[in-house]
């Protein structure tokens, strides 16, 4: 019995180890994967006390943002990033064309963000004054749309 003393904690202390890393990498993947726009809704309307037709307006707004950020991934590399790839291998850099490809590429982004705001803007209107001047509040915080965009990412299947 003795010599099997050792064998048996060994195993306990193996099992032991793997349960514990495999909880905190659930947990963290978990947490990972929380994301959607169920969480970005549920926190704004236990912050502003939105109805379930703001919750809707907001879930739909969220699930836009989706379709275009995932439209944006999806989409094959723009003309400009291929020319801003070749310029990479010409000898001299090219910084007048690198700057000009540059803001071409942040235009057509910058228009994606001007429909989101478009539809951020649409949802504020319809909060009552008490809501618009909470969301004035918290949006002020300098990574509110940063977390609210980044939670509505949708987990992966």
């Amino acid at each position: 019995m003795r010599a099997r003393l050792p064998w048996i904690l060994l195993a306990i202390s193996l099992v032991l180890n793997v349960a514990i890393i495999g909880g905190l990498l659930y947990g963290w993947q978990g947490d990972r994967h929380a994301r959607g726009p169920e969480r970005a809704v549920a926190q704004l309307s236990e912050q502003l006390d939105l109805t379930a037709d703001q919750q809707q307006q907001l879930r739909a707004m969220l699930e836009g943002v989706m379709e275009r950020k995932r439209a944006r991934r999806e989409a094959p590399p723009s003309p400009q990033r291929e020319a801003l790839v070749d310029l990479l291998a010409e000898e001299n850099f090219a910084e007048a064309e690198t700057r000009r490809l540059l803001n071409e590429m942040s235009a057509e982004r910058n228009l994606m963000w001007v429909e989101v705001t478009r539809d951020m803007h649409g949802f504020v209107s319809a909060l009552n004054s008490e809501q618009k001047a909470k969301f004035e509040s918290i949006a002020k915080d300098r990574g509110f749309f940063r977390k609210l965009f980044r939670s509505s990412r949708r987990p992966p299947n």
